[in-house]
């Protein structure tokens, strides 16, 4: 006996439809009662050109057609899709829908009433040439003005392939017998339109982007897609139709990786974008933004810091010389200016709370400011679009990569907004404006066409996107993913800093007066890498009578750090146990002024305007000179693929160096012998319970610093020596690490 099918019950909350609630439109006549009962006359609209324009592009006819004459049609509706009939129907226990694709409203005597009633807003696909359907949207339905914006795909050029596709199972078109058509409307539009080959394009074109001029309202935009063969000319018929004062750019978008060509290989398609009024469509221009690790613009960050925050130093000043701006500025025991010619981005003040915030970059001779990576990790697009190269699954001959549209459409309306296509094609366009909650209209006059639209959209799928108004549906608006935006002047500007500074900077005098009394009369001896004592040693035996003058002309002791000459290394075992803790507790500090559990962002105070996609790190410390830059070795975003013998080379390479630092500037004793043994992986790990003894040695060595035999000051004889001869030991009994022994740095 079969298994019983499972009924699965659709909870009626979970799935709905979303509605332009706002939205409304005339009734259609249906085409089943539109011969029955509409009235048939012959309207026409006339539509004239001006002839005193700027200097125009001339061609054959166009002298002629200074005018001309469209027939205003009605739209028939030949089918309803109603997504809300179609999940009442699936729904259980729900009797049968009677009519699964009707929902008008109206009674049955005002539905006969064509064009006289509004009913609820309809997207819609209509068959049939752009220039009649515009001019009915415009006389009939009184749309003029009504339309956002408009995206035009005209054919590219006057031949066959690049118009047509004649069939759904094809997109291979060519300019022969077989390819042709059978549909007569479009063998008809072919030969009226390029009897006169180029001319006939430039007059087609024409003709239609006035009309759709009529559509748009005063803040709308229109693009048209062309390549360029006809780039040149398209621009000439919009700076005749809309005005040369409302062209808002031309923009570039691969549309291919180049292919074999007798001169340069063409890899782009253009949009060109006008507007009807360009001044007021400044204001519904949506600027988009794309990651930096996308656009490439990440690389340009090759340095981090102590907290391993990937930042670019970039430059402080302005060009132009200014009597506020020309102020001298200390840091480090160092004074500095800008350059005759400049002055500094912000003021006095703002440059301390900038100093504070560790946002100031020392730099040779001058200062930087420290732009981090996720202080605003995207950058606004630009004219030129590298990442939209073809359409992954192609429906249509000539289809445009989704992202190209999507783009437009987001530039330029807002959700609730009415989009129209007259070029339907694949329903690009349609299908991105749905996605994006906007209206749509669209038309085309070739029915395979159509119909792989009508598929491509009653199938697609769609990511649900929360509304900020779930009443008004889309055209509430939606919920945005939002990003960090700071800038130097949102820092410099913010007062909490000094409120943070004037909190935890006595704390950390404190704690570094702590640790020099820790030092003081200790035979040590530090060289200083940064600042105005920089290459310097701080002699911590010397009296306190030495003195030693800063090049700001600040008089410092000279057995005694300044707060940036603290080195970040690990304390040396040789310090003695209160400086070690002094140490610590300064570090602290000034890594971490914020209370334990208080949030950076709230305690520095959000500079307005500044929405946190997240936990954000805005200046937290209080280090005023920053280190030297560490160079990145990898790419933003790609993770490096290491073998355990890359681990273990760099991990060597990494303490010697820093061993070797040690010894130059802070002092510490120089090691004789070999700090690591020669192909230590190759020799030493061969398993994994040798690797598990080598990873214990390198975690508790550092630890056991004071009774290892190598240190020159051990405490102990016996004990470290028995425990470094059992880590040693390998399975088949070789002697172990001490043959070459080697040094372990706290990191």
């Amino acid at each position: 006996m079969p298994r019983k099918k499972k009924t699965h019950q659709i909870d009626p909350n979970g799935v709905r439809d979303f509605r332009h609630a706002d939205a409304r439109r005339p009734n259609n006549p249906p085409a089943g009662i539109a011969p029955t009962y509409e009235v048939r006359e012959r309207q026409a609209r006339q539509y004239a050109y001006d002839s005193h324009l700027d200097p125009q592009l001339q061609w054959t006819g166009k002298v002629e057609h200074t005018s001309f004459e469209v027939d205003v049609v009605s739209l028939h509706i030949h089918e309803r899709i109603s997504t809300q009939a179609i999940l009442e129907a699936v729904r259980r226990p729900q009797p049968l829908q009677p009519d699964l694709f009707g929902e008008t409203p109206l009674s049955a005597d005002q539905q006969i009433e064509f064009y006289r009633r509004k009913v609820r807003w309809a997207n819609r696909l209509i068959l049939g040439d752009s220039l009649l359907v515009m001019n009915s949207l415009l006389v009939k339905e009184d749309m003029a003005g009504e339309v956002q914006m408009i995206y035009v795909d005209p054919p590219y050029g006057i031949k066959y392939a690049s118009n047509f596709q004649p069939r759904i199972d094809r997109r291979d078109v060519k300019d022969k017998d077989e390819d042709l058509t059978r549909e007569p409307e479009q063998i008809k539009a072919y030969r009226d339109t390029w009897t006169l080959g180029i001319h006939s394009y430039l007059t087609y074109l024409r003709d239609r982007l006035l009309l759709c001029r009529e559509l748009l309202s005063e803040s709308g935009s229109i693009f048209v897609q062309i390549n360029d063969e006809n780039l040149h000319l398209v621009r000439c018929l919009l700076d005749e139709v809309f005005g040369r004062e409302n062209c808002l750019g031309i923009i570039a978008f691969r549309k291919t990786g180049g292919f074999p060509s007798e001169v340069l290989p063409s890899t782009y398609d253009f949009l060109v974008w006008y507007a009807k009024d360009r001044a007021q469509a400044k204001s519904k221009y949506r600027p988009l933004y794309i990651a930096k690790s996308e656009a490439g613009t990440a690389q340009q960050y090759r340095h981090r810091d102590y907290l391993n925050r990937v930042f670019e130093p970039t430059s402080f000043f302005s060009d132009g010389a200014t009597e506020g701006g020309s102020f001298e500025f200390a840091l480090c025991g160092r004074s500095f200016r800008p350059p005759s010619n400049a002055h500094w981005k912000t003021s006095a003040e703002g440059m301390r709370r900038l100093a504070h915030a560790e946002r100031i970059w020392l730099s040779a001779n001058t200062l930087r400011y420290v732009r981090y990576l996720d202080d605003f990790p995207v950058v606004p697009i630009t004219n030129v679009w590298d990442d939209t190269m073809g359409e992954r699954e192609m429906l249509y001959a000539v289809q445009t990569n989704t992202k190209v549209v999507e783009r437009c459409i987001l530039m330029t309306t807002d959700p609730g907004d009415l989009v129209f296509d007259p070029t339907c094609g694949s329903g690009t366009t349609a299908y991105c404006a749905e996605k994006w909650g906007r209206r749509w209209i669209t038309c085309d006059t070739s029915r395979v066409a159509l119909a792989i639209a009508r598929q491509r959209l009653m199938t697609a799928k769609f990511d649900y996107y929360e509304l900020k108004d779930p009443k008004r549906g889309p055209a509430g608006g939606f919920v945005y993913e939002t990003v960090p935006h700071i800038t130097l002047e949102s820092i410099a500007k913010n007062t909490e800093i000094d409120a943070i500074a004037a909190r935890y900077q006595p704390q950390i005098e404190r704690a570094l007066a702590e640790l020099n009394a820790a030092l003081k009369g200790k035979p040590i001896r530090i060289r200083i890498a940064e600042g105005g004592r920089a290459g310097q040693v701080v002699d911590f035996s010397a009296p306190d009578t030495e003195t030693v003058p800063l090049p700001s002309g600040q008089v410092v002791k000279a057995n005694e750090l300044l707060e940036w000459e603290v080195p970040r290394e690990v304390p040396h075992p040789v310090w003695p146990e209160e400086a070690k803790q002094a140490y610590w507790r300064l570090y602290a500090l000034k890594n971490n002024p914020f209370p334990v559990g208080a949030d950076p962002l709230r305690e520095m105070g959000q500079p307005q305007g500044v929405v946190p996609a997240g936990d954000a790190d805005v200046g937290a410390g209080l280090r005023a000179c920053p280190g030297q830059p560490q160079e990145m070795g990898q790419p933003q975003g790609v993770a490096p693929t290491l073998g355990l013998p890359d681990v273990v080379h760099r991990f060597k390479t990494m303490t010697t160096k820093r061993y070797a630092d040690g010894v130059k500037r802070l002092g510490w004793e120089p090691f004789r012998g070999r700090l690591w043994q020669r192909n230590y992986y190759e020799h030493i790990i061969r398993n994994e319970e040798s690797l598990n003894r080598i990873r214990e040695y390198i975690l508790t060595n550092p630890m056991r610093w004071e009774l290892d035999r190598e240190n020159p000051h051990r405490v102990g004889v016996d004990e470290f020596d028995t425990w470094l001869n059992s880590v040693g030991k390998e399975n088949n009994g070789e002697t172990n690490a001490r043959r070459q022994p080697h040094r372990q740095l706290a990191v």
